[in-house]
């Protein structure tokens, strides 16, 4: 049964006159009275009674006009419905992040994400970057706040940088170093290092080590913590210096003091998303943040240049 004749059933119903009904749906009155016949068949019951003043419902007729309206009224819904989806307004959305973050840029977007998009569901889980990939690999969480871009998954996930902060130096107060007015890695060359472990965080592990071994000398690692606030305070407790990008101040300790590190490359911020995955509220989202950062899509490449597919949303 096709949705049109209803409609026109309906108007016939309401106008109680071919004519009027015709000239309302801009419709042949020839070809509204087929349909109506159309559909009568397809019921196997007469829905109207027919006399040279007008039509009247049968029994039948007037039972059916409620039951019409009704599935008028639900394909309605059932169109703004996709229509509200496709959109990126209803559904669910599931965010990994990294706790650097979790003290001002993820809370002020959750905020204006859930004012402009009341009616989806969204889920937080803090994880570091390897968990977080394996998630989105899994489809477990459809976005996450990974830290550093990793090339070894180019291939599978999107990687959009939408940061980038100075690289620091978390030092015990006290420490000889802070009488300086600059730090470069190399002066940390005799220090015992506080690390994340390679197991949470493996790009940025050996991304560390590499800048260390760049300056001249291989890091003494004296511990490998999962958090960063564990880190900062086994700083304090003099277990010896860590490395952090600037975002890591906002979890400060009284007894550690962060520097900045000169020469020293930035620490790269991005938000991965599972590549050709176009759901509409990861679009929805992944564009409220170039919004609030003031970034831009990244360009297509060219296509007689690269065959790889374009990183990021359309915006």
């Amino acid at each position: 049964m096709e949705l049109r004749y209803l409609r026109y059933f309906i108007s016939v119903a309401e106008e109680l006159s071919f004519s009027h009904a015709s000239a309302k749906l801009r419709v042949d009155q020839s070809a509204l009275s087929r349909r109506i016949q159309d559909l009568e068949y397809e019921l196997q019951v007469p829905l109207f009674i027919r006399t040279q003043h007008g039509v009247t419902l049968t029994p039948a007729g007037t039972a059916f006009l409620d039951e019409a309206k009704r599935l008028m009224a639900d394909s309605e819904v059932a169109v703004q419905t996709a229509r509200r989806a496709a959109r990126g307004e209803i559904g669910r959305l599931a965010i990994g992040y990294i706790g650097a973050l979790s003290d001002g840029l993820i809370p002020r977007l959750l905020r204006k994400y859930r004012e402009r998009f009341p009616n989806v569901s969204e889920s937080m889980q803090q994880m570091r970057p390897a968990k977080q990939i394996a998630a989105l690999l899994a489809r477990q969480i459809d976005l996450g706040f990974v830290g550093q871009p990793n090339p070894e998954y180019e291939m599978e996930l999107v990687f959009e940088v939408f940061r980038y902060d100075p690289m620091e130096v978390v030092l015990p107060r006290g420490h000889p170093l802070l009488s300086r007015k600059q730090i470069r890695l190399a002066d940390l060359a005799k220090e015992r290092f506080v690390l994340g472990s390679r197991a949470g965080s493996p790009f940025q592990y050996d991304w560390l080590l590499k800048l260390c071994h760049e300056a001249g000398f291989q890091p003494d690692i004296a511990q490998e913590v999962e958090h960063g606030q564990t880190a900062v305070e086994l700083v304090a407790a003099g277990f010896g210096v860590a490395l952090f990008p600037s975002t890591m101040q906002s979890r400060t300790h009284d007894d550690v003091v962060f520097r900045a590190l000169k020469g020293v490359p930035t620490y790269r911020h991005s938000l991965a998303w599972r590549r050709g995955d176009e759901s509409p509220t990861i679009g929805a989202f992944v564009r409220l943040l170039r919004e609030e950062l003031g970034l831009k899509a990244p360009a297509a490449p060219a296509k007689e240049k690269s065959r790889k597919p374009a990183k990021g949303l359309s915006g």
